[in-house]
């Protein structure tokens, strides 16, 4: 999906501070009661690609007068999936990097999720679930803005608008979890009228080798961090989206989806609103950049629809996000 530079424009004009503070978050899917079943895929395969990070002005993550870096304390080698809220380094990777990313659905309603600025050729893209930008069957949503580095429910550092859309075709013919990623193509933007990486930085990416830990160079001393503004969450009452928040874990296979295309798993009991945010791996004590891994997708409920426990999934990415992130050239 493609939108003209005047529809990027409007979109700036649209979300006024009070369309924000009445937009919801996404709802965040659940697990398919029909559960798991194979899928295959024609066509030519992608060769897994990664990218490292690139760095925002200023390179230099801001220290104390100590001169310690304030990422110092953060310890992503301990399992933490009960979420934080993220108060190390801020207006530098990665709290530069991450934001909300409101959205209008085919049905005329405001919504929230996250999304996190990726490095591509193409200099201004963001990686997120395909759910927050794209409705199965119906098409694509509208007016798609992304807000960066929100803390107390104030942005810092200006909007950018959405040229182009995409997310896996499987994604709009199925709406399986598994092809829930998405990837989307801004304007220039911000305050200063640039690029997402030119004025943010951006994360690094590393697809294609499914979740064997070993294979995406995480570790028990190097965990992934999963990122998200979450307005609900299990077994909590403190989230209301204003915040960054995060957890630390080993992501690994869902054992309900088998194979190539499997979905992640992680323990976090972030809920609506973080869907989008990204796993990231290898994230660096100082510079605070990393390489995204996945995505918040979705979790499990009870036929009633409530959450059952405190996992969060991530959709493939392996080949198909490879596929995807090809298009940000």
């Amino acid at each position: 999906m493609e939108f003209t530079d005047e529809e990027a424009q409007e979109a700036l004009e649209y979300w006024t501070p009070e369309r924000r503070g009445q937009a919801q978050s996404a709802v965040f899917p659940t697990t398919p009661e029909s559960g798991p079943h194979d899928v295959s895929l024609d066509g030519e395969l992608v060769t897994p690609r990664s990218l490292a990070p690139s760095a925002a002005p200023p390179t230099s993550p801001q220290t104390d007068a100590l001169g310690r870096s304030s990422l110092e304390g953060l310890q992503t080698s301990a399992d933490l999936s009960t979420a934080q809220r993220w108060n190390y380094n801020w207006g530098y990777p990665p709290s530069s990097t991450i934001g909300k990313l409101y959205a209008v659905t085919t049905s005329g309603d405001p919504q929230i999720c996250t999304a996190s600025v990726i490095n591509t050729p193409h200099g201004s893209a963001l990686w997120t679930a395909a759910h927050c930008i794209y409705e199965p069957f119906a098409g694509a949503y509208t007016n798609v803005v992304f807000e960066p580095q929100v803390r107390d429910g104030l942005g810092q550092r200006g909007t950018w608008s959405a040229l182009e859309i995409f997310v896996p075709p499987e994604w709009a013919q199925t709406g399986e979890w598994r092809y829930d990623i998405g990837l989307v193509l801004t304007a220039p933007g911000g305050e200063n009228d640039q690029s997402l990486e030119a004025e943010l930085g951006s994360q690094g990416y590393d697809f294609g080798h499914g979740w064997d830990p070993d294979s995406y160079g995480a570790s028990p001393e190097s965990n992934a961090v999963n990122f998200g503004y979450p307005l609900e969450g299990y077994n909590r009452d403190d989230f209301d989206g204003g915040d960054l928040w995060y957890c630390t874990g080993l992501p690994d296979a869902n054992p309900s989806t088998p194979g190539r295309l499997s979905e992640g798993r992680m323990s976090c009991d972030m809920g609506r609103g973080a869907s989008g945010g990204p796993w990231i791996s290898r994230l660096h004590p100082v510079e605070g950049t990393g390489t995204i891994i996945g995505s918040n997708s979705h979790y499990n409920t009870d036929p009633e629809g409530e959450r059952i426990d405190g996992s969060v999934y991530s959709g493939s990415h392996d080949i198909l996000a490879t596929a995807l992130i090809s298009n940000a050239r």
